[in-house]
């Protein structure tokens, strides 16, 4: 079965190359005619769209490929795989690139972007027009050299990470991060010769938002975070929440948990929410992750602690909320495999996985009627503990100094500091040899606590490792996203908390169906996707609110 799967794929693999050869050496017609484009009315340019559409959907198809073989990597493929598999993706990327920035599509789009032709397009068409510029100008613009030259230098940068954390020395690190920094600014001043080098880093997780934008998003967040959690952390130390603090250290007392059994708890809890195994699979690596090759087919992995179970329970229904955004999308001729089928940003595919996991996963609801019951079906000696107790233990407000394992209230400060020090990088008002003592400085004003050591501070995420710049703030839009939509989904769904507490968790599908899931990349930002499904602005307010009602009721 396993030979003739590989059979298959490099079989498909091949006439897919083959296919993008022959276009490369067809003949190109001169679409940007002046004649011809003059003649561009009713519905004769709907023979071109569809002409970009195919061009597209054969990059689609590429790069589910490629996200196949990146699959494979983290989760099947033998350790000795490595060094070929690395030439097999290198080569794939290769080939995409041509195909991205073949100019029969610039060609394409000059025609079809013409006030006439634009005139007589719909929603679905324009937006269509719009991710293909948009995909189109960044791959163009950018020489091959330069792109081969930032892929060398990221694949280094890694590694030196890798040895830089380890050593807790964040010197060694220091000069291959100021080269990402400068790669990274001339890619994007490439890209968009007119926008700051940072904004466009960001358009590249989050489209249409801007530094000064989530700036102004994330001053609002902070001035109201710092005062929660001051009363929040006083309350912890009064005697009326002794026993929150008490019961929440206790819960990781109860293992060990066997992992086996751990992975039968999250598969029933996937399946619960909805998560459909006849088009993806759960399976364990060492860091969770969901990877989509078609609404088809999506896969998702959780690791699993055997001394604490909720890292792999909360973790699988995270990465189940991506998965169900991506199993959500329309299949339809005119959306399939096409950039407009896409997640709208990074953001809101955070948003996903958090509504599931925090706005279901962590509520009293959930673990009244959900949660509560299966830990006692699967864990015996879970049986004396509480709805209560596990609700308790699962919403722990602590100061961390490590981002991954910071709660729901300190986390967003963690971004925040990122944010700051990024936008300081790339317009140069902080220098790279300053960033441990400006981190440090900011943990320390922010959250209280200041790192030992590089390791435990500027060194924690891989992130900028591999050149990953503006991408962090999508973390805590995702957040304040689901918040909202949570409330749109209270006020559409009849006595949904109810609904949730009986266990029917796929009674939000419909909802997020309609507002997220089948709306792709039509929207042409986050902000436009929030207003359209919530009727209100994105904004922090109600995240806010969100966390001071609930850590109010169970501090204070």
């Amino acid at each position: 079965k396993l030979q003739n799967t590989s059979t298959m794929v490099y079989n498909t693999i091949t006439s897919l190359v083959r296919l993008s050869l022959q276009l490369a050496k067809a003949p190109i017609f001169a679409l940007t005619n002046s004649t011809f484009r003059k003649s561009m009315t009713g519905q004769r340019w709907a023979t071109l769209y569809d002409e970009l559409c195919e061009l597209r959907r054969e990059i689609s198809s590429l790069e589910g490929l490629l996200n196949l073989a990146d699959w494979d990597q983290q989760v099947g493929m033998p350790t000795g795989g490595g060094e070929a598999r690395a030439r097999q993706m290198g080569a794939l990327t290769a080939v995409l690139a041509r195909m991205r920035k073949d100019p029969k599509i610039g060609e394409i789009l000059a025609v079809l972007e013409t006030e006439e032709v634009r005139n007589e397009m719909d929603e679905m068409q324009l937006a269509m027009l719009r991710e293909c510029r948009r995909s189109f100008n960044k791959y163009s613009r950018v020489p091959d050299d330069l792109i081969r030259e930032e892929t060398e230098l990221s694949s280094m940068s890694y590694n030196i990470w890798v040895e830089a954390r380890e050593k807790s020395d964040f010197s060694l690190f220091a000069p291959y991060l100021q080269q990402l920094v400068d790669i990274r600014r001339k890619i994007a001043l490439l890209i968009a010769p007119d926008r700051e080098p940072y904004d466009t880093e960001i358009d590249q997780y989050e489209k249409g938002m801007s530094a000064a934008r989530i700036e102004a998003i994330f001053n609002e967040l902070k001035a109201g975070l710092l005062p929660l959690i001051k009363k929040l952390d006083e309350a912890k130390e009064s005697h009326v929440s002794e026993a929150l603090a008490e019961d929440s250290d206790h819960l990781k007392n109860y293992g060990p948990f066997d992992v086996a059994v751990q992975e039968e708890v999250c598969k029933h809890i996937a399946e619960k929410i909805g998560f459909d195994f006849e088009k993806g699979q759960l399976n364990t690596s060492v860091h969770p992750f969901t990877i989509s090759y078609h609404p088809t087919d999506v896969r998702i992995t959780s690791r699993y602690d055997e001394e604490y179970f909720a890292e792999g329970l909360m973790g699988a229904i995270h990465e189940v909320g991506h998965a169900l955004y991506e199993q959500g999308r329309k299949c339809t001729d005119e959306m399939d495999d096409l950039p407009i089928n896409e997640a709208l940003s990074m953001g809101v595919h955070e948003s996903q996985s958090l509504f599931w996991e925090r706005m279901i996963g962590q509520s009293a609801e959930f673990w009244e009627g959900v949660g509560a019951p299966l830990m006692h079906e699967y864990f015996d000696k879970l049986k004396p503990l509480s709805p209560s107790f596990f609700y308790k233990s699962i919403n722990r407000m602590q100061r961390s100094l490590i981002r991954v394992s910071a709660d729901e209230v300190t986390y967003p400060l963690h971004i925040v500091i990122r944010f700051e020090l990024e936008r300081g990088l790339f317009d140069g008002s902080i220098k790279v040899e300053d960033l441990p003592r400006e981190w440090n400085r900011r943990y320390v004003e922010y959250l209280g606590i200041e790192p030992p050591n590089d390791a435990e501070g500027v060194l924690q995420d891989s992130h900028w490792s591999g050149g990953c710049f503006g991408y962090f703030p999508s973390y805590t839009l995702g957040a304040m996203i689901a918040t909202q939509l949570f409330a749109a989904a209270q006020q559409c769904i009849p006595n949904l908390k109810e609904e949730i507490r009986k266990g029917n968790l796929r009674v939000l599908h419909p909802f997020l169906r309609e507002k997220v899931w089948e709306r792709g990349s039509i929207p042409p930002s986050a902000d436009a996707l929030v207003k359209e499904a919530t009727g209100e602005e994105l904004s922090c307010k109600p995240f806010l609110q969100y966390l001071d009602e609930k850590y109010s009721r169970l501090y204070c």
